[in-house]
């Protein structure tokens, strides 16, 4: 018999016992069961009868229709209980039922005689109750005969389930027995033998075999097992063989592999995690003086590098071992006095599962290239500085143009009044605004460095354009049509309003020459504009406009158009379509708006107009009814104490004392800030606070600024100078200046200055 059938024969056998004790188990509980439920019949039915007869005599004795009503509803319910159980498995005698319909007849004979009273009636109802009284002892005897015959059976399957209890374990327990002995007998001991040739095997014995007669599952197992045996063997000689070819095409990749890496210029080399070499090609080891063997095994630092270089090649290969792979320049010291460049890559290694074992690296000598880079950056920096020169030409160009112009008015309006002293009032307002006009290219040339300092006002942008937009209208030709179309509700911006008219002028102006001789139109718009966080709003030059509110100030013409070399070129200083010499133009436009924080975009097509729109930044600013307030308190207002004025102009000194005294101060005036700085060191109790230019020789204002704050870093200083106010703030942090006033200045604004400080300061 196979293994198989015999488990299955077992495991069948063992199912039906169980299932033979679970039914068994089952029919005597269930036959338990019902008769307990016959028991409750029984006790119940004994417990009404001896209620009826106490109802019986309790009537005989008062006659009461209460006792009659409850005899009858008791004696119904004995019926009922008795007819349920005829087909119990032990069900009430024969005559039970027969005795218990018999009573209600005598009963109601009883409650006939009862009305009456006579003798005759009287014998007759103790008759009645004397059958009444026999017929319900009768009822209770076989109710009781019907008990003991329930207890009788119940005796009989509770000892016939003790015997099955005992019986049916004792054959499972054989059963298993008689199972273990076959399994052992035809599982556990083939079982070892095959154990055993298992264990040779795997010691090399391929020459033990475990065959054995029987035709089960072990016989096939054995059997199976001596033919793989077999095949092992031939396997074996087979794989014997097929690694000696590996082995040697192994060593020939191998020669082949160093070969290649002796060959490459490149330094090949591996390490552990200990960062000791593994490996090292020949150009490696030349590079170290040192032969192959003496590399492997070693670390860099028993190679005599600089400490520091060893340190920044620990902290490259952690980094390496964080991000997977590291590349970087290094330079490298050589014995011999020479430094070598060389690109580092670095790469990690990793077993076969998954683990870091270490790095791999190519070290590339890029000396030669670097020293091409640094010559081509040397060639680029000359060929810049050149051009640097030749725009700086155009500037100068440029300014002493204009320059010459405003000084031969200035120079001219002095003539007629040393001329005619009486006519000085008339030509002096002529003087001043040619002053103003070279001001005004200064502040233009700092804007179109990006530096200009803005004279911060409220300024109402509609009503600017709409003045400036009248004006143009009746000094450009009159082919050219300005439409335009400013919205409602713009809000006030901060800024300097004589160059927002500069910009608008000139896109205005530039709108009407670039339409020339033909018909044209000019669209002038003002709106409101939002650029929220993530918008890919972008200028001119492509970068980012930065999220915020602004104002969108837009100019477009039906002209020529630009080219992309225009496009390019237009921004620069002194570029023009027309003719050399014209100004600073677009370049002072951009300017403007940098100073203002704002961003230009430009779209133009040759023959297809231009669109400039001009994004300026709402911030907050203080009402007109303030600023008015305040400038009719600074016009009244004077100070006093002594402040100490740094300044190595002479006539520009002059100036500022008359005004400063003008004022009301006491002034000290130094030419440098060497003599400044002694003069407050004899004086600093009586100085209230200091005006210094900031280019003055022996020591300029920047260093003077420091060494007075050492001394007082309260002390109030106002910065007086003729620099862009991003020059002085980019040394100066804005907060420790008490104040900013710009050359050239007039009286109301060094007024205001002095004011605001000094108030501050109270």
């Amino acid at each position: 018999m196979r293994i198989r059938t015999l488990l299955q024969a077992s495991l069948a056998l063992t199912t039906v016992m169980v299932l033979g004790l679970a039914v068994a188990n089952w029919s005597i509980s269930a036959r338990l069961a019902e008769i307990s439920i016959a028991e409750d019949r029984v006790q119940s039915c004994s417990r009404d009868i001896s209620d009826l007869l106490v109802l019986t005599q309790e009537y005989a004795m008062y006659s009461e229709e209460r006792s009659v009503q409850q005899w009858k509803t008791l004696h119904s319910a004995i019926v009922k209980k008795l007819e349920a159980s005829v087909h119990d498995v032990i069900p009430p005698p024969a005559d039970t039922l027969k005795a218990a319909q018999t009573l209600p007849e005598i009963f109601q004979q009883l409650i006939t005689t009862v009305s009456n009273s006579s003798d005759l009636q009287n014998r007759q109802r103790n008759l009645l109750l004397n059958q009444l009284h026999s017929g319900s002892q009768v009822l209770a005897d076989s109710v009781l005969s019907w008990g003991i015959a329930l207890d009788e059976h119940r005796n009989k399957i509770e000892q016939l389930s003790r015997i099955q209890s005992i019986v049916i374990p004792a054959m499972m327990l054989l059963i298993l027995m008689l199972l273990s002995f076959l399994l052992h007998r035809r599982l556990l001991r083939p079982l070892a033998q095959l154990g055993k040739a298992v264990t040779a095997v795997a010691k090399g014995d391929l020459t033990v075999r475990s065959a054995t007669a029987s035709n089960d599952e072990f016989g096939e197992l054995s059997r199976t097992f001596d033919a793989m045996a077999i095949d092992l063997v031939a396997e074996m000689q087979r794989e014997i063989m097929v690694r000696k070819l590996a082995e040697e095409k192994l060593f020939e990749s191998e020669n082949r592999f160093r070969l290649i890496n002796d060959s490459i210029q490149d330094q090949i080399y591996s390490y552990d995690l200990s960062n000791r070499f593994t490996f090292a090609n020949r150009p490696l080891c030349e590079n170290l003086g040192r032969k192959e063997d003496e590399v492997i095994g070693r670390t860099y630092w028993e190679f005599g590098f600089p400490e520091e270089l060893c340190r920044k090649w620990d902290e490259m290969h952690r980094q390496a071992y964080v991000t997977g792979s590291k590349v970087e320049i290094v330079s490298t010291p050589m014995p011999d006095g020479t430094v070598l460049h060389f690109e580092v890559n670095l790469s990690v290694i990793y077993d076969s599962g998954g683990e870091v074992i270490g790095l791999a690296g190519v070290n590339r000598n890029i000396t030669d290239r670097k020293r091409a880079e640094e010559e081509k950056l040397a060639l680029e920096q000359q060929f810049q500085q050149t051009q640097k020169l030749e725009s700086l030409g155009v500037l100068a160009g440029g300014i002493a143009h204009d320059f010459n112009n405003i000084l031969a008015i200035i120079v001219g309006y002095c003539g007629l009044t040393k001329m005619d002293y009486e006519d000085a009032e008339k030509h002096i307002p002529e003087i001043e605004k040619a002053a103003e006009r070279a001001a005004a290219l200064c502040r233009q040339m700092l804007a179109y460095a990006g530096k200009a300092s803005l004279t911060q006002t409220q300024v109402n942008t509609p009503m600017l354009i709409d003045e400036m937009v009248s004006m143009l209208k009746t000094t450009i030709k009159q082919n050219v049509v300005i439409k335009p179309e400013l919205g409602t509700d713009i809000p006030f911006i901060m800024g300097d309003a004589s160059q927002i008219r500069q910009v608008v002028m000139n896109l205005i102006i530039n709108a009407a020459e670039a339409i020339g001789d033909a018909d044209g139109e000019i669209d002038v718009k003002l709106a409101k504009a939002e650029i929220k966080t993530g918008q890919s709003e972008k200028d001119h030059l492509g970068m980012i406009i930065p999220a915020g509110r602004y104002i969108c100030f837009e100019v477009t013409d039906n002209g020529c158009g630009m080219d992309e070399d225009t496009r390019r070129k237009i921004f620069e200083p002194f570029y023009t379509t027309k003719f050399t010499g014209r100004g600073l133009g677009m370049s002072a436009v951009l300017g403007i708006i940098k100073a203002h924080n704002g961003a230009l975009q430009l779209e133009s097509r040759l023959g297809h107009g231009t669109v400039f729109k001009v994004y300026l930044p709402v911030q907050l600013s203080k009402s007109e009814t303030e600023e008015a307030h305040q400038k009719a308190v600074s016009a009244v207002w004077q100070g006093s104490g002594t402040i100490l004025l740094a300044e190595d102009e002479v006539q520009v000194k002059s100036i500022a004392i008359a005004l400063l005294e003008n004022l009301g101060f006491s002034v000290l005036d130094a030419a440098n800030g060497k003599e400044a700085l002694e003069l407050y060191q004899k004086n600093a109790a009586d100085i209230t606070l200091v005006v210094t230019d900031m280019g003055m020789p022996v020591m300029n204002g920047y260093e003077l600024f420091y060494k007075l704050k050492q001394l007082d870093p309260q002390l109030p200083i106002i910065i007086s100078s003729g620099f862009g106010e991003g020059d002085i703030v980019s040394k100066i942090p804005l907060e420790a200046m008490a104040g900013i006033i710009n050359k050239p200045y007039s009286f109301d604004r060094l007024r205001e200055v002095l004011r605001v400080v000094v108030e501050r300061t109270e």
